[in-house]
C-alpha cells in the first residue's frame, strides 16, 4: 500500500482518512495511534444476510412502531438476534465454542457495548453480564484476574477511534495470535473473536480467527 500523504489544515499537517458511510476524517498523527504511524487505511461495508432474498433483491425492514423510541427499541430486538446468530454461525463454522476463545476484542462504541457482547456471544446468559465482569475477569492477559482478556490494545477509549474502529479489533486480534503484543500479550493466544457493530446497533459482524496449531 502506497504511504498516505499529509494535507495542510488550518496551518497543520494532517492525514486524511475516508471511511465508507461516515465521509472524511482527519488525523494530527497523535490521536489515531498506529494507524496514523503507518500510513494505513482500510474499511468494511456488510449486511445481515437476510437482508437480501435467494434473487439478491433486497428485503426491506419493516417497523410496526409509531414512535422513534418503539421502533429504536426494534431495531435494537432486530440487532441481538443478528449477533446471536453471527454468533452461532461463527461457532459451527470453527467447530469451538465459547471456551474455546482465548482473547476476545469487541467493539466498544459505548460502554455497555461490552456487555451486551458478551452476552450475546454466549460467554454469559442475558442480563447477566454485570456480574460477569466484576473482579476484573476481562482484564487483559497477565492481569489478576483476567481469566478471559477482552480488547487487549485497551478499546476504542484507550488505544484510538478514528471513526470506523472495526478493522483494529482483527489488526489487535491477529497480532495476539502471531504473540506480538509484549507486555499486553496473551500467553498461548491460540483463538481469537473479533465482534463489530454499527448503525446504532443495528448491524453485527464475528470472526473467529485461529494461530496455525488450530488449522
Amino acid at each position: 500500500m502506497k504511504a498516505i500523504n499529509a494535507i495542510r489544515m488550518g496551518g497543520m499537517e494532517v492525514l486524511p482518512l475516508i471511511e465508507g458511510g461516515k465521509g472524511i476524517s482527519i488525523s494530527n498523527g497523535i490521536s489515531s495511534g498506529n494507524w496514523a504511524f503507518t500510513g494505513g487505511v482500510g474499511t468494511f461495508s456488510a449486511v445481515n444476510a437476510d437482508s437480501y432474498d435467494a434473487g439478491g433483491q433486497r428485503i426491506p425492514q419493516v417497523y410496526h412502531g409509531r414512535t422513534r423510541r418503539e421502533r429504536h427499541e426494534e431495531l435494537v430486538a432486530y440487532s441481538v438476534r443478528g449477533a446471536v446468530a453471527q454468533a452461532r454461525q461463527a461457532y459451527e463454522m470453527a467447530g469451538l465454542k465459547p471456551s474455546d476463545i482465548n482473547v476476545l476484542e469487541l467493539y466498544d462504541a459505548f460502554t455497555i457495548n461490552t456487555i451486551l457482547f458478551l452476552e450475546d456471544l454466549g460467554f454469559c446468559e442475558k442480563g447477566e453480564g454485570g456480574p460477569f465482569v466484576s473482579g476484573g475477569r476481562i482484564a487483559p492477559g497477565g492481569s489478576p484476574g483476567g481469566s478471559l482478556p477482552v480488547n487487549t490494545n485497551g478499546g476504542g477509549l484507550s488505544y484510538c477511534h478514528p471513526g470506523m474502529y472495526g478493522l483494529f479489533l482483527l489488526i489487535e486480534a491477529v497480532r495476539q495470535l502471531r504473540g506480538e503484543c509484549g507486555a499486553r500479550q496473551v500467553p498461548e493466544a491460540e483463538t481469537a473473536i473479533a465482534h463489530g457493530n454499527g448503525g446504532v446497533l443495528s448491524s453485527q459482524s464475528t470472526v473467529i480467527l485461529g494461530s496455525s496449531a488450530t488449522v
